[in-house]
């Protein structure tokens, strides 16, 4: 027993052999180490490390467990976990997580920087067109407002010169008034002997008119007309010297329903103005419905219709206001009026910006 104390003692505290043959490492017993530094070297050497696996959704790198050590030496039982004392990321992970978090944070700031720029391009675009807008709206309803002052001076202008129409024609039928225009007599009569041929038809169609009475100022014939056929005689025009012989042989001509005996192709009329006669055409419906429910009427100067019903004399001065007449007497239907909007006006029905 002591022999085999004293020689592990000068055994293990011999001094350190070198092996020549390297082939003979394996074999030949190292009596150059001793077993507590052997045992000590072997507790303290670390396995060769590994390269880090990254995990990729989690960002934690795992790395591979480590040998098991002898639980004699101090090394971990086999219930601990390889992975307890191993980091959640390296230094390089952490790092291309900053970097990354940092090209967002500075792709979102230049993206909002820009949408705040276009946001307030198109802003000042905006607010710019709006004012322009107004702008030009009120410069419409500047000019509307002229336009329709202008409209109610031309209304009045308009109503003036209508006024003045009239009385030229008034002024005209009145230097007409001893006009009498007569149509049939034949061309074979002569110039000369027109005023005796005519004077002759007077005293048929009115013999209680005195001779010294008809006096005749002029007699000749008229133009013809473009629609007139060659064949037919041209008008025959005369001025009667005295206005109410003219009247009066007039209205015998008008009451007489059977023609002339030596002269039944002469008709007499009174001589108007050719703004008169246009105008007296648009009463045309007015004069039928007159005389169908035989009213008494009369043409007046301008050109009105003067209707007497129930001994009242009423002035209608325009075809509207017969109709309107006519409705109230119960002799029309009545019909929707319809107002009619000037189209010379504009309507100011738009709102400013």
């Amino acid at each position: 027993m002591a022999n085999r104390r004293e020689r592990w003692t000068r055994e293990s505290f011999a001094p350190a052999k070198w092996v020549d043959n390297p082939a003979q490492s394996s074999t030949v017993r190292r009596h150059d180490s001793h077993p507590i530094t052997e045992m000590a070297h072997q507790r303290g050497k670390k396995a060769t490390p590994k390269p880090d696996k990254l995990n990729f959704f989690g960002g934690k790198s795992f790395s591979e467990p480590e040998e098991q050590a002898s639980p004699q030496d101090g090394g971990r039982n086999s219930g601990e976990s390889a992975y307890t004392n191993t980091p959640l990321c390296s230094d390089a992970d952490m790092l291309t997580k900053s970097h990354f978090q940092q090209a967002l944070d500075s792709l979102s700031n230049k993206l909002i920087t820009s949408w705040q720029h276009t946001a307030d391009s198109l802003r000042k675009d905006i607010q710019e067109l709006g004012k322009r807008t107004s702008h030009v709206e009120n410069k419409l309803s500047e000019f509307a407002t002229a336009h329709n002052d202008l409209a109610s001076h031309v209304e009045a202008v308009e109503h003036k010169i209508l006024m003045m129409e009239h009385k030229i024609t008034d002024l005209e039928d009145r230097t007409r008034r001893n006009n009498l225009r007569i149509r049939g007599i034949p061309e074979d009569v002569a110039p000369d002997h027109l005023q005796a041929y005519i004077r002759d038809m007077f005293k048929e169609l009115a013999p209680d008119i005195p001779s010294d009475m008809l006096l005749l100022d002029r007699v000749h014939r008229l133009p013809r007309p473009k629609f007139l056929p060659e064949t037919a005689p041209r008008d025959t025009l005369l001025r009667v010297h005295y206005y109410h012989i003219k009247d009066l042989l007039l209205k015998m001509a008008k009451r007489r329903t059977t023609p002339l005996e030596n002269y039944p192709q002469l008709k007499i009329f009174a001589d108007l103005s050719a703004t008169t006669l246009n105008r007296r055409k648009e009463f045309a419906q007015v004069i039928t419905t007159l005389r169908a429910h035989g009213l008494r009427f009369r043409w007046g100067f301008p050109t009105k219709v003067i209707v007497t019903k129930d001994n009242t004399t009423q002035v209608i001065m325009s075809p509207e206001d017969c109709l309107r007449k006519l409705q109230a007497w119960g002799f029309l239907e009545q019909t929707e009026e319809h107002a009619a909007s000037s189209s010379k006006r504009i309507q100011l029905d738009w709102h400013t910006a």
